[in-house]
């Protein structure tokens, strides 16, 4: 089986030792082909289209969304797309969500790798959390999450680091693989955090779908973070939350809404009442309970009285009889 794989590197993102990088490979069975070919050496032709589709930073966020063509040659072209939300809105570090979408319409062989340095220690320790940490009480650790019930089969592999020109170095590699019908999809949340801070709580992530909306729901303790993605660009709705935006990210501490951010669209409504508006298409609002972001481009967004009473208790009898926090497993 020939892997055609994208690499993107986080750097300036996640902490730098980590030497952090992400790859997604996708194959037909029996099918050779290349993303890019080689050419003279250090040199290549067929280079693939890489297109930033979405690229805006606030005071509280950075969004990125992009995708390649790098598997078009296939029996059945595949359009490879990638998002990165990084929240800095929680404790430590705040949190990453990687998301990689596989666009086409038969069946492939899909794998995601998370590449580390040499001397990262990688462990497994549950079926949908990883942690990366390196020797030393003070160093902080990296947590993967993904969503626990999922069919993506992940382990931990040797793999080999280059860290200068012709010389090689074992380093640890997390693989996730599956075999499935596209379009087909693969989320990753990224935690940092001080070693000290390892083994408090559980941490887990749900994974939930309808024809206009993924959902990712990332439970941490008594913080909930809630990421809803449109599918292709369109109005949706989900529990208790409709919009219109391409992305909308939520989080909920103790069942009060701590941060909210909306990419593209217009209007959030909560139970059928609007919570935000705006006169006209936006490029992204964040609010942030903490120290009292709110920040809109390019026009301002109207807070409805709604909006005063969610950020204040979720689960008051005038705004709803159910917390969100518990929303995507009900529904």
């Amino acid at each position: 089986m020939d892997k055609i794989f994208q690499r993107t590197f986080l750097a300036g993102l996640l902490p730098s030792f980590f030497a952090l990088a992400c790859c997604l490979t996708a194959a037909a069975q029996g099918q050779v082909d290349v993303q890019a070919v080689a050419g003279e050496p250090f040199s290549w032709t067929g280079i693939p289209m890489v297109c930033a589709e979405n690229w805006v930073a606030g005071k509280t966020f950075t969004y990125f969304a992009g995708s390649h063509n790098g598997y078009a040659r296939l029996p059945d072209p595949v359009t490879h797309r990638r998002s990165v939300l990084h929240v800095n809105g929680g404790v430590n570090g705040g949190i990453w969500l990687v998301r990689d979408v596989a666009l086409g319409n038969a069946k492939h062989d899909l794998e995601l790798y998370w590449h580390f340095a040499s001397d990262v220690s990688v462990e497994m320790k549950s079926a949908g959390e990883l942690i990366a940490s390196r020797a030393g009480a003070e160093q902080p650790v990296l947590r993967l999450i993904a969503p626990g019930e999922t069919a993506w089969k992940t382990e931990i592999i040797r793999g080999l680091l280059s860290p200068a020109y012709g010389c090689y170095e074992p380093a640890p590699v997390v693989r996730s693989k599956a075999r499935l019908k596209l379009p087909a999809e693969i989320a990753t949340a990224i935690i940092v955090q001080p070693a000290a801070t390892q083994t408090q709580g559980a941490v887990r992530m749900v994974n939930m779908h309808n024809s206009a909306v993924e959902i990712y729901e990332l439970h941490d303790r008594d913080a909930v973070h809630g990421f809803f993605f449109a599918r292709d660009k369109r109005a949706w709705s989900f529990g208790p939350w409709s919009s219109d935006a391409e992305l909308l990210y939520c989080r909920t501490e103790s069942e009060k809404l701590a941060q909210l951010i909306l990419v593209g669209g217009s209007s959030v409504t909560w139970q059928g009442q609007p919570l935000l508006e705006a006169s006209g298409p936006s490029k992204f609002f964040e609010w942030r309970k903490r120290d009292g972001t709110t920040h809109a481009e390019p026009e301002p967004f109207s807070m409805t009285p709604l909006f005063d009473e969610v950020t204040g208790r979720l689960n008051a009898s005038s705004v709803a009889s159910t917390a969100p926090s518990s929303y995507a497993e009900k529904d």
